[in-house]
């Protein structure tokens, strides 16, 4: 007889045979695309990274050669910083017609930027078959050629002064015999038996025009007479390219911005068109004192310290004090013409540079000495008899040059 009593519910028996391969399955899945991300993205990194480092050494040794003029993929031969970005990436691997090369006339600053398409082994699976990977490197130089140039003239440097003095120079004469000011061009050197001698101790006399020497010198150097368009320098006369480039003007610049707030402005008054600076006033120049303006002529008295980082004259200064005796400073003229010229008196000293971009340094037969810094100017004259003077840019922050990279 059938029981028809009611059966509990039938329990279905498990059976977890194949779940484990569905997990693995799965999990292998994940795994790939992990592994298609790590190795293909550690591909791209490695090869940006020899990327980075043939382009970081191109531009380090193509800013020894600036300025230059170049944009796009440099030439395979020559001497320029262009070509020399070039050679530097292949040398580190890179092809050279991915390498590409930007730097402006006269400018102190060359990117490199260079590409590689990297094949890639697991993105393919998602469609991606390849990436490319970029690099770019900007450098900078700074500071003069070699030695420094003691004395750099867009124009004229002219030590006809007569007597017997020598002027004594660590460093290099540049002059350009652009012929303004009171030279027309071909007579950018005039040193002749006269002056005694010049003695240049770690530099030359270097000049882009012929003939450079106005008369027979008594000249006395450790290298020799060169015209610049076969040096390193560039073949500018321009003192304010020259002063960018070096760094000199950049400072200026950064000094005059930052230093408002310690600022001095003197007015020249009318009747002597003067400025009476008496840099040892504390009163009227405190300590906190960075920069001293005149609107006019300047004439400086007086005695200063390290606190001073620019004095500035639109007229042209009497230099009649040692300047800057505990630091750097930088005596700017910014007017033009021999009127506005910068002469410092018999005995000073100056520790910095100065600077008269469109004017001229004139020493009027006195003797004086710069030391730590250069004298950049249009002219410069030493127009009177017996004064000898030195200008020694040991120490001088815009002597040596240097590279560094910016980017």
């Amino acid at each position: 007889m059938p029981d028809d009593r009611p059966q509990p519910p039938r329990r279905w028996a498990r059976d977890d045979r194949g779940a484990v391969a569905v997990i693995v399955a799965l999990f292998m899945v994940v795994f790939m695309t992990l592994l298609a991300f790590v190795v293909d993205i550690g591909m791209m990194q490695t090869a940006r990274a020899k990327l980075q480092n043939a382009v970081d050494s191109a531009a380090l040794a193509a800013a020894w050669q600036l300025p230059a003029a170049c944009s796009g993929t440099p030439a395979a031969s020559g001497t320029s910083a262009c070509v020399t970005a070039g050679s530097y990436a292949v040398a580190n691997g890179v092809p050279l017609s991915s390498v590409t090369v930007t730097s402006t006339a006269g400018s102190s600053t060359i990117r490199v930027s260079a590409s590689e398409n990297v094949r890639l082994v697991f993105a393919p699976i998602i469609g991606q078959n390849s990436r490319t990977v970029t690099a770019t490197a900007v450098a900078t130089r700074s500071g003069g050629s070699g030695s420094g140039f003691a004395i750099y003239a867009g124009n004229q440097v002219n030590l006809n002064g007569g007597g017997s003095a020598t002027a004594a120079l660590t460093g290099s004469i540049f002059a350009g015999g652009s012929g303004g000011g009171r030279c027309a061009n071909n007579c950018p050197m005039d040193i002749p038996n006269g002056v005694g001698k010049v003695v240049i101790t770690s530099g030359d006399a270097y000049s882009p025009v012929t003939p450079a020497m106005k008369n027979n010198a008594d000249f006395t150097a450790d290298g020799v007479l060169k015209h610049a368009s076969t040096l390193d320098t560039g073949t500018s006369t321009d003192p304010v390219t020259h002063a960018t480039q070096t760094g000199l003007l950049p400072a200026i610049n950064g000094h005059l911005a930052t230093g408002t707030a310690n600022m001095t402005t003197v007015a020249a008054p009318s009747s002597s068109g003067r400025c009476a600076i008496d840099l040892s006033n504390r009163t009227t120049y405190p300590s906190s004192t960075t920069v001293i303006t005149c609107n006019g002529r300047a004439t400086l008295t007086g005695s200063a310290d390290a606190r001073l980082k620019v004095i500035t004259a639109t007229g042209g200064f009497d230099i009649d004090t040692d300047v800057g005796s505990a630091g750097n400073v930088v005596i700017l003229s910014t007017g033009a013409s021999g009127g506005s010229a910068v002469m410092p008196a018999k005995g000073v000293t100056v520790f910095g540079s100065i600077y008269a971009p469109l004017g001229e340094v004139r020493t009027n037969g006195q003797s004086f000495t710069i030391r730590q810094g250069r004298v950049v100017a249009l002219d410069f004259l030493q127009n009177g008899n017996g004064g000898g003077f030195s200008v020694d840019t040991t120490g001088d922050p815009y002597s040596q040059p240097s590279v560094r990279l910016t980017e």
